[in-house]
């Protein structure tokens, strides 16, 4: 499993998956229940959700979708 994005919700860490996907790539959010928990154990990024691929071969697809999205998001 390889971590490619941090997200700042569970809200935009679903949208990077489903980005992923529908680019062939399966995908997976972990850390949405820490999410909610934030007050109390902080802001770190531990407590935030993140999106994971399963396939190595895929990591640099996935980077690169990642950093379009970004690049938009920031635009």
């Amino acid at each position: 499993m390889s971590k490619v994005f941090i997200a700042h919700d569970p809200l935009e860490a679903r949208f990077v998956k489903d980005l992923l996907e529908r680019a062939g790539i399966a995908a997976e959010v972990q850390g949405e229940a820490l999410f909610g928990l934030r007050p109390g154990i902080g802001n770190d990024a531990g407590s935030l959700p993140s999106v994971w691929i399963a396939k190595a071969a895929q990591l640099n697809e996935a980077l690169q979708i990642v950093a379009d999205y970004k690049q938009r998001k920031a635009g």
